[in-house]
């Protein structure tokens, strides 16, 4: 089955990761220009509010090269150590950059045939374009 991950931040990440895991065909896109969501771009001077210890991912304890000059993280370590994690475990093959969901549409249902179970799968399209 292929999924699309719409987001390539923390969950988006994670979610990636997981299907993969379950050998489920993964594409991801994302439209910044690297893996972090909200850690990748924001405002100048954000950071964790809670200790970066707190905020790791479980499958990946913080390498000691990225580890924070502080327990409250500042957003570029934050996004340093979510880009580890997505090189870590190769889910930049997987990802499309620059490039976000336009539309998103299932095609429509068949009529209800008895014959056929209702737990039949279903396709659905997507059109992606870059940024």
């Amino acid at each position: 089955m292929e999924v699309l991950v719409v987001g390539a931040g923390i969950a988006g990440l994670q979610v990636c990761k997981a299907l993969l895991a379950e050998s489920f065909k993964v594409q991801c896109i994302d439209d910044k220009a690297d893996v972090g969501g909200v850690w990748w771009e924001n405002d100048t001077g954000y950071g964790l509010q809670i200790p970066f210890e707190l905020y790791q991912f479980p499958d990946f304890p913080c390498p000691p090269l990225l580890k924070p000059a502080h327990p409250y993280a500042t957003g570029p370590e934050v996004a340093a150590y979510v880009q580890a994690y997505a090189r870590r475990f190769d889910l930049h093959r997987h990802i499309q950059l620059h490039t976000r969901l336009v539309s998103l549409s299932q095609p429509p249902a068949p009529a209800l045939d008895t014959d056929t179970p209702r737990s039949s799968p279903t396709t659905s399209q997507h059109a992606v374009k870059p940024s």
